[in-house]
């Protein structure tokens, strides 16, 4: 009896667990999306109301623990919430969850900024791969590679052009130089938004 009753209890939290689970999405600082789009998306009010592309109902999204939306970058109580923007329409913009779900948030409610303004903002970045994406000359990948000390670094964005960024030590101005910001849909580089 005593056995029956331990798998009985067992059993009612696992289903507990795997439904409370399912109800609840993972947020990071940085949440991993299939595409990068045009820009971002940035929420700027703590309640939202959003439509979902293929319910075409309006959901009410809470920028502090939202239901629905994975942003991109997430740290609401130092007001970040961006989304990856793909469209920009007449009164919406088209956004993308890091779920994969597209949304439709009113542009009364947001603020859309280009990756070159967003990356331009930022406290800096670094290089996830020096191998695969070294410092070069020029933005260009046959221009001549520049050689780097401190591959721990952070290193401030001094402009973006395209799909490359123009980086430089934050201790050290001499090594500077230019770095693919992303590739396709992937992002390359690591960006702080707070230090």
């Amino acid at each position: 009896m005593r056995t029956e009753l331990t798998i009985f209890l067992l059993c009612v939290l696992f289903f507990f667990y795997k439904g409370s689970a399912q109800e609840r999405l993972s947020y990071e600082f940085y949440n991993k999306t299939e595409r990068l789009g045009i820009g971002l998306v940035k929420i700027e009010k703590q309640l939202i109301t959003v439509k979902n592309q293929g319910l075409s109902e309006h959901i009410e999204e809470d920028m502090y623990n939202p239901k629905h939306i994975v942003p991109l970058f997430f740290k609401p109580d130092y007001n970040i919430f961006y989304m990856v923007c793909l469209e920009r329409q007449k009164a919406y913009y088209k956004v993308l969850s890091a779920t994969g779900d597209i949304y439709f948030v009113p542009k009364a409610e947001a603020k859309f900024v280009s990756w070159e303004a967003f990356l331009s903002n930022t406290m800096g970045v670094t290089n996830l791969n020096w191998e695969l994406n070294p410092l070069q000359e020029m933005p260009s990948e046959q221009s001549k590679m520049i050689r780097i000390k401190d591959r721990e670094a952070i290193y401030q964005v001094i402009s973006v052009k395209g799909d490359w960024v123009e980086i430089r030590n934050e201790h050290d101005a001499h090594e500077k130089g230019w770095i693919r910001w992303r590739k396709a849909d992937s992002l390359l580089i690591e960006v702080y938004l707070l230090i």
